[in-house]
């Protein structure tokens, strides 16, 4: 194989953990702002079930990208959350 296959394929549980760690706290985002919760907390609540989500990649996969999959499970919050603020 290719080792541009090979590091995909070796990727593809951290990208599937960051899927389902953005679907679920996206889907609690839209739940409380449905029940018209403040955004601060609305925030503070998704970007913790995100990083607890995107945190079991320190526990079952050792890719050497655990800290990616953190941080990038909830960089979808920073634009809605600036444009809150503004």
């Amino acid at each position: 194989m290719q080792p541009s296959v090979v590091c995909l394929m070796e990727t593809i549980p951290q990208l599937l953990l960051v899927w389902i760690a953005t679907f679920v706290s996206f889907f609690i985002r839209q739940e409380l702002l449905k029940r018209k919760w403040h955004i601060l907390s609305v925030f503070t609540i998704c970007s913790f079930v995100s990083t607890m989500i995107g945190a079991t990649d320190f526990l079952f996969f050792h890719g050497g990208t655990e800290d990616m999959s953190m941080g990038t499970s909830m960089l979808y919050l920073v634009p809605v959350f600036l444009s809150s603020m503004g």
